[in-house]
């Protein structure tokens, strides 16, 4: 089985990069399915697989391949040229993000302003209604990407419609697509990594060592992270910590470099930025309980946070989409109390025998679900599903691309309509 694979790749700086080059490893062990890369980077090979540039894809190449797989998220210099290779080829579209809508609106952004095809799109996967309220809140300066609320309008559609099948990490993301979609093939896999046991460091002086990492944005509510820990060491000065803040910063949340000495804390808390792989795990290996918040989530699965649990560390979460469904022994704060439930976990965390019975708790609840060569092993069963399904396909993807090709229809989605038709009556 011979598979086209298009993502970002390291050194990219995308969580989907780093997710990819650790599958890679694992399929490394399986001869049976080989793999060509296809992204925009200018590397040559990522351990022993061959890179294709996308800019130099030739006409119809994809159509060389038993399967092809899209490593789909929601930054648009990753991900962007996907949806009209979609389109013509189709394939599985593994699905990182359920929120899209930011990359959309940025593909239909030109002249300092949101193209007419914008709210076409809109309208086509949500309707008339949505989409004039949606250009009545936009003529207003109020854009719905920036808001809460675009976890309503989340236009993964505009990709999906296209997939013959579909990979999530949670059941939250599962059925929204579901919903949409119920024809499509679904299929719910772990986010996992192939990762080697820490070597714990010795704890110095019973200092509870706290951990947030990842890109850092506005909802990761880093700032309530800070005040939480200064209302901690203010209540309860016997409490003694540390926060390691490790991940590249957005200009949206530069408050958090004044934060800690407004607070008092600049003995407290340490900014570290996007720290490489070797750095990055000495960082894990030194972190007692990771705080992975999100308020509001966007329907995404957090790669420290099955990082984490891997490796044994204890993790606390918002009670919100995906993070709702880690398991009971996962600490959760609910998203509108987040204040006060993070500060009751934190003192709780203080006590070191809590720490280290969540720990073991973690660790072999992590020996017992995560296995990483088992996760290979499912993902290897999905493709070669999804390759008897090729090989048995219906005749209405042939002859779209015949009609696409000949130009009879144009309308991707007229046409698949036409094409169901035409195929019942063989």
């Amino acid at each position: 089985m011979h598979i086209a694979l298009l993502s970002p790749l390291p050194p990219q700086q995308s969580g989907i990069a780093d997710y990819v080059e650790h599958l890679l490893r694992g399929f490394d062990h399986h001869k049976t399915i080989k793999i060509t890369l296809f992204s925009n980077t200018t590397i040559k090979n990522l351990l022993n697989y061959e890179v294709v540039d996308i800019d130099s894809l030739v006409e119809n190449q994809l159509e060389d391949y038993d399967l092809v797989i899209y490593q789909l998220g929601n930054n648009i210099h990753y991900h962007q040229y996907m949806l009209a290779l979609l389109k013509r080829y189709g394939g599985i579209v593994h699905l990182h993000d359920l929120v899209l809508h930011h990359m959309i609106a940025g593909i239909n952004y030109q002249d300092e302003k949101i193209t007419p095809n914008y709210f076409q799109i809109i309208k086509r996967h949500y309707g008339e209604d949505n989409k004039n309220r949606i250009q009545h809140l936009i003529s207003e300066g109020n854009f719905i990407w920036e808001s809460p609320e675009v976890v309503d309008y989340p236009l993964f559609e505009e990709f999906v419609q296209y997939a013959d099948s579909c990979i999530v990490h949670s059941k939250y993301t599962f059925e929204r697509v579901k919903a949409v979609f119920p024809k499509i093939p679904l299929y719910i896999i772990d986010q996992l990594y192939d990762l080697k046991p820490l070597k714990k460091t010795i704890r110095l002086q019973k200092i509870l060592r706290i951990g947030v990492f990842g890109g850092i944005d506005l909802q990761k509510k880093v700032d309530i992270v800070i005040e939480v820990l200064a209302e901690i060491k203010t209540r309860h000065p016997n409490v003694n910590f540390r926060l390691d803040i490790v991940g590249a910063i957005n200009e949206t949340c530069n408050s958090i470099f004044l934060l800690p000495h407004q607070l008092g804390l600049e003995k407290n808390v340490f900014i570290h930025g996007r720290l490489d792989e070797q750095q990055y795990n000495e960082r894990l290996a030194q972190t007692d309980v990771i705080i992975a918040l999100r308020v509001p989530t966007m329907g995404e699965t957090s790669a420290v946070v099955m990082q984490g649990l891997q490796l044994g560390i204890p993790v606390i979460v918002t009670n919100v989409g995906w993070y709702s469904e880690l398991p009971e022994i996962v600490d959760k704060v609910s998203s509108i109390e987040v204040k006060q439930g993070l500060h009751a976990l934190l003192l709780k965390y203080a006590n070191p025998d809590y720490l280290q019975n969540k720990t073991e708790e973690i660790s072999q609840y992590a020996l017992e679900n995560f296995d990483f060569s088992s996760y290979i092993l499912r993902y290897q069963a999905i493709l070669e599903r999804e390759y008897h399904n090729y090989l048995n396909t219906p005749l209405y993807p042939l002859f779209a691309k015949a009609f696409k090709d000949l130009e009879i229809i144009n309308d991707d989605i007229l046409l698949h309509g036409r094409l169901k038709r035409l195929e019942a009556l063989f």
